[in-house]
């Protein structure tokens, strides 16, 4: 809580640090209650524009979160690789005026958009420092509009720093024009310690007799919506199904809109071996991850990704898509990532049918040391770095 200026006189005014984001979802928690932890002396206040219940408990228990009174609108983004995705477009009404009476000294703002434009306006008035919390990358942004385009390079220019989730969104702003000093990296990441305990406590047989699984399995896990790209995997599938003889068969964990096409297709397609089992508890999804053989990952557009470093704590060869930043930051150091374009359906017919022979199951010690650095840890130490260089900037203009 800040204190009360009427205090000034007795002790220093802490400084403050407010972040303006939709909500906190459960794999952000770690990264911000770390941020608290580490910037002792400082107030952080976190605004959002969802309602709070779109917060994960945890987040809503313990950190300082403002609900702003916004309009959240629905807003429809054609990607280029055939997809559309329906998210929600937050203008923050009430940011500026709360921005205005919080007065921070920094402001940290969770998007290449509109929210970003209102935070730079306080900031320009009230001298704080600017940075933008970017995932995007080249390919997710490729079907954004002119004018959203147009903003974003104009925002490119207007930032004090910027905070990168991942290599490929490092990569994209670099190429709206930001210059790489400027940039601090932070990695998306789950609780490796807690899925690398999983995996090392589950035997694969057990877990195989368990799900009444056998034959060489291929694992898919996520939302069943069109941009994931379940479809395309669907129908290479049936080309596979055409001229493998050898016995495989795949799983698929999540629900989603498309289910019902989903099965249907499988249904009409008349589709052999393929097996629906909806969502999962994280210890029942660690069973599946444990009994496949493969895990595909066919997403149309994805600026990450966070199931495939699930999936690499348990030692499994991906087959990921080349429009995913997960798949595109790992490839680069993991020999078990073969890059596929889910477009192609052919080509992804092909791959399926050859890694049914001759690609096996990794030392799960390769998998999570690929994925070792990709940490909360190193997140929440970017973020608590830019903000103490930017307060330090400021400090000697000032």
């Amino acid at each position: 809580m800040p204190l009360d200026r009427t205090s000034i006189g007795k002790r220093a005014e802490p400084r403050r640090l407010a972040l303006a984001t939709n909500y906190v979802p459960e794999y952000r928690f770690p990264v911000l209650a770390g941020v608290a932890r580490r910037l002792q002396g400082w107030d952080m206040r976190i605004f959002q524009s969802m309602p709070l219940e779109y917060t994960c408990a945890d987040a809503q228990a313990s950190l300082p979160i403002v609900v702003s009174l916004s309009l959240n609108l629905s807003w429809t983004t054609r990607h280029s690789k055939r997809t559309t995705q329906t998210e929600r477009l937050p203008i923050q009404i009430g940011l500026l005026k709360e921005l205005w009476m919080y007065r921070p000294h920094v402001i940290i703002s969770g998007d290449l958009g509109i929210r970003s434009l209102l935070c730079w306006v306080v900031a320009r008035v009230t001298g704080a420092c600017f940075v933008i919390w970017s995932e995007d990358i080249a390919s997710s942004a490729a079907g954004r509009s002119r004018l959203q385009g147009t903003l974003r390079k104009a925002l490119a220019r207007l930032g004090d720093a910027f905070l990168a989730w991942g290599a490929p969104a490092q990569t994209y702003l670099e190429t709206l024009g930001v210059p790489q000093k400027r940039i601090y990296r932070c990695e998306q990441a789950i609780d490796n310690d807690l899925w690398n305990s999983r995996a090392n406590a589950i035997n694969r047989d057990d877990a195989r007799l368990q799900l009444n699984l056998c034959g060489f399995v291929y694992l898919f896990v996520g939302q069943l919506i069109k941009r994931k790209g379940v479809r395309q995997f669907l129908e290479a599938w049936k080309v596979v199904g055409a001229v493998q003889s050898a016995e495989m068969s795949a799983v698929i964990v999540g629900d989603g809109d498309e289910r019902d096409d989903l099965e249907d297709l499988v249904r009409r397609a008349n589709l052999k071996n393929v097996r629906f089992v909806g969502r999962q508890t994280p210890d029942r999804l660690a069973t599946f991850y444990a009994a496949a053989d493969v895990f595909v990952f066919p997403s149309l557009e994805d600026v990450w990704g966070l199931v495939v470093n699930e999936a690499m704590c348990f030692g499994l060869p991906i087959l990921g898509s080349r429009y995913a930043g997960s798949v595109q930051q790992l490839a680069a150091i993991s020999d078990s990532i073969t890059v596929i374009d889910p477009l192609d359906i052919v080509g992804f017919a092909a791959t399926l049918a050859s890694h049914d022979v001759s690609l096996h199951r990794a030392d799960r010690h390769l998998g999570q040391s690929a994925v070792s650095n990709l940490t909360f840890d190193r997140s929440a130490d970017a973020i608590v770095s830019v903000v103490r260089e930017q307060a330090r900037r400021r400090q000697l203009q000032a």
